[in-house]
């Protein structure tokens, strides 16, 4: 009767542990990169520098969900081929400690700064990643990690980011079928997904490095990969390059595992010394899903959105950059070192996030303030809103954007 008893208790047990709703939230956000006056803000020494204050006001954020990823738009070559920042990037590999200070587990490596030091940066920024433990796709190192499957597996959901580029700035190599960089390639991208499927990968996310730069609307291009990507059976659908955030939608694909696909067509800069309106900021988004163990489906149960923006400017430290919640703008509080200009550009660029990304008939994608108590350091009280004093309040054509971009890259502003 005993031994009855006990079959009973663990079939039971068995039968709800494969009827439980697993979850798993994911963090993404858009471009890393690093002009040469973020290295010089975080030089300490000779060859040594610290990012780790970038972050700082982030990392609680980050410390919450099960697993980081963004888009490492610089190369991390080594001292030897020089530090650089536009056009031909190359940042010192402290950079990647702040990631994982930050806690990053993840970075997409195609993009078209991938090869700005050539194969030999490609591969040394590569090998410098799995020194630090940062997992990467995108980019390979040898035919066999090509081929390889990477598969993670968190709260018995299994998950792969598979992540391709439209190209390459510089681009040493004789084949766009050369293993070593993946660009985007309808027949690759199909056949990749149906393969990870069949490994038994439960939710497959794309990350894209595609559009037009500073261009706020998707172009035809990205609009035909993520259909082809949804037809294919993606889950999730991420993108960078444009440098500005795009909007963010809701689709649904019968082949796809998942019950509603998110498409951010571009999440924009997480960190950059683009100063500009639109490129100083930039969203977290957090993707929560939950899986069914009875059928293997897929939920997306909620898509919460923290818009960020770019602090630079000199504190009690000295000269930095530190990304903040931006939505801090909309709440009474002072931080001693910003000026009026930083509490309105702040608040622009929240509202700007908000308006261009955030569907405003959906149920799923929503705005979230990740702080139950505020910061130490920050005293509250009430502000007031000024102008900054570059007017972005007027709309600019592409080429005003193209002429403003262009003389700010050669220190004109």
């Amino acid at each position: 009767m005993i031994k009855l008893i006990k079959s009973i208790f663990f079939i039971i047990v068995f039968s709800l542990i494969l009827t439980a709703q697993e979850r798993i939230t994911i963090s993404a956000v858009g471009d890393l990169m690093v002009h040469s006056t973020q290295f010089k803000y975080a030089q300490v020494d000779k060859d040594s520098f610290d990012f780790n204050p970038v972050f700082k006001y982030v990392k609680p954020i980050f410390d919450k969900s099960d697993f980081v990823i963004g888009n490492l738009e610089t190369v991390v070559a080594g001292s030897k081929y020089g530090y650089s920042g536009y056009p031909l990037f190359n940042t010192p590999i402290d950079f990647l400690d702040g990631l994982m200070f930050a806690g990053f587990d993840y970075v997409s490596f195609a993009n078209n700064h991938s090869l700005d030091k050539g194969l030999q940066g490609l591969i040394n920024s590569l090998r410098n990643l799995r020194e630090k433990g940062i997992h990467y796709s995108g980019a390979n190192i040898d035919e066999n990690e090509k081929d390889s499957l990477k598969i993670y597996e968190i709260n018995n959901i299994k998950f792969a980011i598979l992540s391709y580029s439209y190209g390459s700035n510089l681009n040493p190599l004789t084949d766009r079928n050369d293993f070593h960089f993946n660009f985007i390639d309808k027949n690759e991208i199909k056949t990749e997904i149906k393969k990870y499927r069949d490994a038994g990968t439960d939710l497959i996310i794309m990350f894209y490095h595609f559009g037009n730069e500073y261009q706020r609307k998707p172009s035809p291009y990205q609009v035909d990969i993520v259909n082809a990507s949804l037809e294919f059976g993606a889950d999730v659908i991420i993108g960078a390059h444009p440098h500005v955030p795009q909007p963010i939608e809701i689709k649904h694909s019968s082949k796809s595992n998942i019950d509603s696909v998110l498409v951010a067509y571009s999440l924009g800069n997480f960190i950059s010394n683009q100063r500009w309106r639109y490129s100083d900021g930039g969203p977290i988004v957090n993707l929560t899903v939950e899986k069914d163990n009875s059928t293997n489906k897929l939920k997306l149960v909620s898509v919460d959105v923290i818009p960020t923006w770019v602090f630079k400017g000199n504190t009690e430290n000295g000269s930095e950059y530190i990304i903040f919640p931006s939505q801090l703008s909309s709440k009474d509080f002072e931080i001693d070192y910003f000026s009026k200009s930083d509490y309105s550009e702040m608040s622009i660029s929240f509202n700007d996030i908000k308006e261009i990304m955030i569907p405003q008939e959906s149920k799923i994608v929503k705005l979230y303030w990740p702080y139950k108590s505020n910061f130490s350091e920050i005293s509250f009280k009430s502000f007031e809103i000024v102008t900054p004093q570059r007017d972005f309040s007027k709309e600019l054509t592409y080429e005003q954007e193209s002429k403003f971009i262009h003389n700010f890259s050669n220190g004109i502003y």
